[in-house]
């Protein structure tokens, strides 16, 4: 037993020190894969913030090139707008001691054309240079934008400088819209005098004028053969200049027959540039009637909503695919819910119509850092009402424009700024309240103009018999394209 108590403790003093000598061996691959672990995280952080720098550039000069005059084989200006965020970021993420190269390019393949930003940064390491002679390491970021040109909105609606697609019911009264049920059966409504349209209108119903003797209209009317039927002929007999007359009215567009001057009854339209108006009373005898000029036409109603037209259709279907981020950079802004919003005023205002939404936003703030009130849109859809107000936004220039879309609400602008573009209403009215200028298309189911003085004109960019049509806005977003060759 002694024998036994002897060799364990002997064999104890023996393996005694073993963890050291083991520690000492193991010590170097430990610092080694601490070494590892560091410099590997490290560069894997430079990485990271290296590619969300290089896609911020990309996208940013991609939207330059968009609205530029670029090429691809020279295009200065996106190259400034990309480098302008490589520097701002690198600011905040680069040690002093690294270096950094860069590559701005582009390139067309199949009529689209991608910019491309490369990005190389030189990261020093620490445990790592006991293997790495140099010290450093390089790592890289590369990030490709597709650009498509913007989609044109050639549908026909958008031709038109006002065109509503309400139509009149059969039992309109021409006479009494005020007082009869149907005193809201009607497509679009001069709710005010001295207006003057600059382009062609468009409806499926009637029209109503407030005692408006001045209302110009310097283009042609087009109106749905079926709002002769709205309402029945009628015979109204009322004195003039000391005559008793009886008037006899037949069906047509116009949707307001009352008490004019020196208390006569009088049908209140349109007139010409040159003052003429768009109907003419024929007299015989005692009797007058009305007939529609020569720049009143009747066709095949139009349809406005979004299903049948497909070029609005795929606006708004390319909208809604893009993500937060995307819509972001493209100044976009959608919300299909039924929510009412007020947009009005960014502090951006360097943008035509620079427009956020009043209060909260549904963007959610990890998709830029740019504070709510300072984002700007000039694409906006959303389901339910809209009301604008940007009196601080810049005149728009020539080339502004701005599509301001309510899927099933209405859209009211109420003060004196002028808008350049589309306003666009499918299940609603869109409201003008003020003496601004509206240079586009206005389509809606109704049209009230409230405001005298108000002056609408439908562009050449925007009508229907030119070729340039106002576009919805170019579009990029970030792609991996095969079979392009970069160097």
């Amino acid at each position: 037993m002694l024998r036994i108590r002897l060799r364990k403790a002997y064999r104890v003093w023996w393996q005694r020190g073993s963890v050291i000598v083991l520690t000492a061996l193991l010590l170097p691959v430990m610092l080694g894969f601490c070494g590892l672990a560091v410099d590997l995280g490290n560069l894997y952080i430079h990485k990271s913030r290296l590619q969300n720098t290089a896609d911020a550039a990309a996208l940013a000069g991609a939207a330059k090139f968009a609205g530029e005059s670029e090429t691809v084989t020279t295009h200065p200006q996106a190259d400034a707008e990309a480098r302008r965020y490589v520097t701002k970021d690198m600011k905040t993420t680069t040690l002093p001691n690294e270096t950094k190269r860069e590559r701005y390019q582009a390139q067309e393949q199949d009529g689209v054309i991608y910019y491309r930003v490369a990005l190389t940064e030189n990261v020093p390491l620490y445990f790592l240079r006991l293997f790495v002679p140099e010290g450093t390491q390089d790592v890289s970021a590369d990030s490709i934008v597709a650009i498509s040109a913007g989609e044109e909105l050639i549908d026909e609606m958008f031709g038109f400088a006002m065109c509503a697609g309400h139509e009149s019911q059969k039992n309109y009264n021409m006479r009494q819209p005020w007082s009869n049920p149907t005193a809201n059966d009607w497509s679009i409504w001069f709710h005010t005098d001295n207006v003057q349209v600059s382009g062609d209108i468009m409806t499926n119903g009637k029209l109503r004028f407030d005692n408006s003797r001045n209302t110009t209209l310097d283009g042609s009317l087009s109106a749905f053969s079926g709002v002769k039927d709205c309402d029945t002929s009628f015979s109204q007999q009322f004195w003039r200049n000391g005559v008793q007359y009886t008037e006899t009215v037949s069906p047509s567009v116009w949707g307001v027959y009352n008490w004019g001057q020196n208390g006569s009854m009088e049908l209140f339209t349109f007139i010409d540039k040159d003052g003429k108006p768009f109907v003419s009373e024929n007299v015989t005898g005692n009797n007058i009637t009305e007939t529609d000029g020569d720049n009143v036409g009747f066709r095949d109603k139009i349809d406005i909503s979004v299903a049948a037209n497909k070029s609005v259709q795929s606006f708004i279907e390319n909208i809604k695919s893009m993500s937060f981020a995307d819509r972001e950079n493209q100044h976009t802004y959608y919300d299909d819910s039924n929510r009412n919003y007020n947009f009005s005023s960014s502090n951006d205002t360097s943008h035509f119509p620079a427009l956020c939404p009043h209060g909260s936003t549904i963007v959610p703030s990890s998709a830029t850092s740019t504070p709510t009130w300072s984002r700007w849109y000039d694409k906006i859809v959303v389901g339910g009402d809209i009301q604008v107000s940007f009196e601080k936004s810049p005149a728009p220039g020539s080339d502004d424009s701005a599509i301001i879309v309510s899927l099933n609400g209405n859209i009211h602008i109420p003060n004196d700024m002028n808008f350049q573009g589309i306003l666009y209403a499918p299940n609603g009215k869109v409201t003008i309240d003020g003496r601004a200028k509206v240079s586009g298309s206005i389509v809606a189911q109704q049209i009230l103009i409230t405001t005298g003085g108000q002056y609408i004109e439908a562009k050449d960019a925007f009508t229907k018999s030119s070729s340039k049509k106002i576009k919805t806005g170019a579009t990029y977003k970030l792609a991996n394209p095969p079979n392009l060759n970069w160097d």
